[in-house]
């Protein structure tokens, strides 16, 4: 409507200085004076014609970042005696951004997988009971898993990559990947007609790329094997580099040369893919790196050579586990750490490449690791104690609530949680930006803090600082504060039921958090500190 408006304007505007320059306007022109001429005048010469240019086209859209969380599903049975019978797990998926056709496609996949994982707990149940009673020694019980990777979130294309796992009896267990992409904006879900400018021959460059790539492997029969799939047989991913196909065990090879991939660049054949999904958002992007598996990736566009990177967890002393990166085939194992979860990424900025990964160990205290990967071998460029991806929970979500994980895949602003011990504990959320280099810069001197929180509540009266203008007043007791935000050393500031803002000062007397010399417990009934 402003666009309108002001297209209007500008039309009258126009209109008004034409009219200005005539005489008199709106009045009738004047009788020219005649001619004292006795020649007949010659013939005004015609313009010559301008050759019309076709109007040059509209820059395409500039392509940003989609803003996507993911959160786990279980479905977990015991028998009477609490020996494990059957599980089921996957994962819901949630936008954070304003595209309402694509969160009702996510949320029909998110109804098909949780159905699928329930469905898996009533068909196995009674088998699962049956092995239990014929193996009570070793039975683990029957499992199901299923989790997303993303390898590409903007406002063109949100393409995901499933892995998925079952054991239900035998010598081992049996597991795949599949992809699925959507339009951003449609919400539809995309097919390789849709990405490619022709299909035609794509088995005999998928057949290529396998051969060139995993030479221990005779593959007899692939030639016949993929001659045979049909566009939508394919499992395949679109990443900011390339497409990559995926073939579970079984497929094309045997149970023993695992899950095989091929990768199609986009600078080998540009010619195959339709401009708008070669496109990377101005901010650089990260994309999301399946424990185990290789990835793809292109470290070095400069020259012809790909890379391949995978991350793994090794084992280490109390249950804990190290870092291990798996650079082109050589190893690196990092024993600094000592966490129980790991969540990595792969991050590119300004044509450079960071590996970040984030530790998680006791009392979910998280560790920010990044890693620069554009020598030989990893080198480790930051490190940030205490601070991790975020979770919001969502109690209204899945049967009984989902902590939902925020996904990085924008290095121009990433939110990461802190763990805070003031006045108990909680997470502090600020946002960052990835510099070149591989470090994390804060955007702010100051941390959110979940304004949702149960307040606390004062059991003695508290003189307290009044913001924004730093008057104390003494607040009775029995008042409720809820949190705002904090500094994350010193101080807290919260919100009465009155709409008030005021900032409490913590301070620290022999290890003790004291408020105006008092002790803190000693100030609110229902401070809840982790272990």
């Amino acid at each position: 409507m402003k666009r309108l408006f002001s297209a209007l304007l500008t039309l009258a505007l126009i209109l008004s200085l034409t009219a200005c320059g005539d005489k008199g306007a709106g009045a009738a022109p004047e009788d020219p004076e005649p001619s004292q001429s006795t020649e007949t005048p010659a013939p005004e010469k015609a313009p010559e014609k301008v050759p019309e240019k076709d109007p040059e086209p509209a820059p395409a859209p500039a392509v940003v970042p989609l803003r996507i969380m993911k959160g786990p599903i279980y479905y977990d049975e015991w028998d009477e005696n609490f020996n494990p019978l059957i599980s089921a797990a996957c994962e819901d998926l949630a936008l954070q951004d304003d595209y309402p056709a694509l969160a009702s496609a996510l949320y029909e996949l998110n109804t098909d997988q949780s159905v699928g994982a329930y469905s898996f707990v009533q068909e196995w149940r009674p088998d699962a009971k049956e092995f239990l009673t014929q193996h009570p020694d070793f039975f683990g019980g029957f499992t199901f898993e299923s989790n997303y990777t993303v390898q590409r979130a903007d406002s063109l294309i949100l393409s995901l990559r499933e892995d998925f796992s079952s054991y239900t009896g035998g010598v081992h267990g049996n597991y795949g990947v599949w992809g699925y992409s959507f339009d951003t904006a449609t919400g539809e879900r995309l097919t390789l007609e849709d990405i490619l400018t022709d299909t035609e021959g794509l088995d005999q460059i998928i057949a290529e790329k396998i051969r060139a790539k995993y030479s221990f492997e005779p593959f007899p029969s692939l030639d016949e094997t993929l001659a045979e799939y049909a566009p939508e047989d394919y499992a395949w991913t679109l990443g900011y580099q390339g497409i990559t196909f995926y073939f579970s065990p079984y497929e094309i090879a045997s149970y023993a040369a695992g899950l095989l991939t091929a990768t199609v660049w986009f600078d080998e054949m540009p010619e195959l893919f339709r401009e708008e999904y070669m496109i990377a958002p101005e901010s650089g992007y990260a994309v999301g790196l399946p424990n185990w598996y290789d990835l793809d990736v292109d470290l070095h566009p400069e020259n012809a050579a790909k890379d391949t990177l995978s991350v793994w967890e090794q084992e280490g002393e109390y249950g804990t586990k190290h870092l291990g990166i798996r650079l082109n085939g050589q190893e690196f194992v990092d024993e600094s750490w000592s966490a129980y979860y790991i969540t990595p990424c792969l991050i590119c900025l300004e044509g450079e490449f960071y590996l970040m990964a984030e530790g998680s160990s006791d009392n979910d205290y998280c560790t920010m690791y990044i890693y620069s990967l554009g020598g030989s071998t990893p080198n480790l460029t930051a490190e940030l104690s205490g601070v991790g991806f975020v979770s919001h929970w969502h109690p209204e979500a899945g049967q009984d609530g989902i902590y939902y994980t925020e996904i990085f895949n924008d290095p121009a602003l990433v939110t990461l949680g802190s763990k805070c011990d003031l006045l108990g504990t909680k997470t502090a959320c600020r946002a960052y930006t990835f510099s070149p280099g591989g470090a994390l810069i804060p955007l702010a001197d100051v941390y959110d803090l979940d304004a949702s929180l149960d307040p606390i509540i004062s059991t003695v009266p508290l003189d307290v600082t009044l913001l924004p203008h730093n008057s104390v007043e003494t607040i009775p007791a029995g008042t409720e504060f809820y949190f705002l935000r904090t500094d994350n050393e010193t101080y807290v500031d919260l919100m009465m039921a009155d709409g008030r803002e005021c900032r409490i000062v913590i301070e620290y007397r022999d290890w003790t958090p004291t408020i105006n010399g008092v002790p803190e417990w000693d100030c609110f009934e229902n401070l809840m500190y982790a272990g």
